[in-house]
């Protein structure tokens, strides 16, 4: 998804997948997971990429991320590592695509050039040639290493992961100082001059970022010229997003009052000179209507050449977005985690809250319950203004005190109307664990199959969990080389157990632990 998000659903059930991840155009790997474990009814979440270090190749002019662009990663001496050095032979030498994005994952400990220990890296960009990418004098890299030793994981070098807009600071390293456990470094973004072209650049600036209806907004248009020849005659484009409109006289450039030519939304200044290498600077107003869309509006400009009847610079966008009032759009959504100790699906007197327990939404919203167990969700979606929306919540399980499970429904649906709150309860409880050893003894052969004196068992370990709401931990005490086969033993029996209990229709869900333990020969 745009976010970064992934779902991979109806995946048959294993305990040893492998995941891994290739830029959709280079094919370079970025990540490899392994010994991932898919269980029956379960979804497994969180399964992230690591980074690092990472960014995007942009053209400092255009600021326009370059394929083509070839990156390596060397030692302190300039010598590139070697592929053992990186999770996938495909990183070293990668060149970008059209997102201009780049990355490595270094394997500390796999290569004597690339040790544990803290060790000097230095990224090295080339040209579609071979040949070594100058970057612009003006911005040279920070003062380097950069060593994220004890910083919050992941470093950012900058906020943003895009590349930087025209007059955005520009911060970025080409060498690093990096050992294992070393946060990952991110938004390393790299300029580099590859433009050519003689055009004006502009650059499009909103004076702020989010707006309500009715508001005013500032908007700045930067032309620079970087020919070191007069530009004449020119005329500025700039087209306004829907539900905008422009504030008459609150135009200037460079300071002295320049009233557009208006048509709808569309907006021009005529007979514009940038001087040789220099540039000037356009101001103006406009106003949001009461028709504005919640989201984002973007609106655009670019100068106009009418001489040669033809566009002479980029188009600049600049994007603004709608902010939902909060008394009149936003739903809130309140509720608690607590201990349902007597299973009515109500907060009893005495039944105390869960502190610490993440819930989640489906566009990744995280949130931690507090001391007694409550959370606050102001404003997660703007529902439909006519018939409301669907908004659902999930309890990340994995976040409850150790022996507690859910016992009610796990995710929740509720129906969000824009300026009411809604409570969404979730009730756990703690469960009663209860143990089962066997051995090759339990069943036939060399199978997989309870042997028929067990059989009968499954039912009874059922009619336990129910009466007792306890969780179970199966344990296989194997003979040296049983190892696998009592995996295989454990999987089946696990599937038989939660088959019949599907089949009482608990309102709880069941936790179920394997282990394997490992007699020792002759005992």
């Amino acid at each position: 998804g745009a976010d970064g998000s992934y779902t991979i659903a109806g995946v048959p059930p294993h305990d040893d997948y492998e995941l891994m991840f290739h830029h959709p155009e280079t094919d370079v790997v970025w990540q490899h997971l392994t010994s991932v474990e898919l269980t029956p009814g379960n979804t497994t979440v969180d399964q992230d990429l690591p980074i690092d270090p990472s960014g995007v190749i942009y053209d400092l002019l255009t600021r326009q991320p370059q394929s083509g662009v070839q990156v390596l990663l060397a030692d302190g001496s300039g010598s590139t590592l070697p592929a053992t050095c990186l999770l996938d032979p495909s990183q070293q030498g990668q060149t970008t695509g059209a997102d201009g994005r780049y990355r490595f994952d270094i394997a500390p400990g796999a290569d004597a050039a690339c040790p544990a220990g803290e060790t000097l890296y230095e990224l090295i960009v080339l040209d579609s040639s071979g040949g070594t990418l100058a970057r612009p004098a003006s911005v040279p890299p920070e003062t380097g290493p950069l060593d994220p030793t004890g910083a919050s994981p992941p470093y950012m070098v900058v906020a943003s992961g895009e590349a930087p807009d025209v007059g955005d600071p520009t911060t970025y390293y080409m060498t690093f100082l990096l050992a294992a456990g070393d946060p990952d470094i991110v938004n390393n973004h790299i300029p580099v001059m590859l433009s050519t072209r003689s055009d004006l650049v502009a650059d499009k600036r909103a004076g702020r970022q989010t707006v309500s209806r009715g508001e005013l907004v500032p908007y700045t248009i930067t032309l620079t010229n970087y020919e070191s020849v007069e530009r004449t005659g020119l005329t500025v484009v700039d087209r306004l997003p829907a539900a905008f409109g422009y504030k008459p006289e609150s135009a200037m450039l460079n300071g002295v009052f320049a009233e557009p030519s208006v048509d709808g939304r569309t907006l021009t200044w005529s007979g514009i000179t940038v001087p040789a290498s220099g540039s000037v600077t356009l101001q103006y107003l406009a106003v949001t209507g009461s028709q504005m869309t919640i989201g984002q509006h973007t609106n655009s400009a670019y100068v106009w050449n009418p001489a040669t009847l033809s566009q002479v610079s980029n188009t600049a966008t600049a994007t603004v977005e709608f902010a939902p009032d909060p008394d009149f759009d936003c739903p809130t959504v309140i509720g608690r985690v607590f201990d349902d100790v007597n299973g009515n699906g109500v907060v009893d007197p005495g039944e105390n809250g869960i502190k610490g327990v993440r819930l989640a939404t489906v566009k990744g919203m995280l949130i931690t319950t507090g001391d007694h167990g409550r959370y606050n969700l102001p404003c997660p979606i703007v529902p439909n203004s006519h018939i409301g929306s669907n908004f659902v919540l999930k309890l990340d399980k994995r976040t409850l005190p150790q022996g507690y499970v859910v016992t009610g429904t796990n995710p929740k649906n509720v129906r969000l109307t824009r300026g009411k709150m809604t409570k969404v309860n979730f009730t756990v409880s703690r469960l009663a664990e209860i143990s089962l050893d066997f051995s090759a003894t339990a069943f036939v052969g060399t199978g997989t199959e309870l042997a028929p004196a067990y059989a009968d068992g499954v039912r009874q370990i059922a009619d336990a969990l129910e009466r007792g709401r306890g969780s179970l931990s199966l344990r296989y005490h194997a003979a040296p080389g049983e190892r696998d086969l009592a995996r295989m033993r454990l999987r089946h029996l696990q599937r038989r157990v939660e088959a019949e209990w599907q089949g009482r229709g608990s309102p709880y869900e069941l936790s179920i632990q394997r282990t394997v333990l490992t007699v020792a020969r002759g005992g």
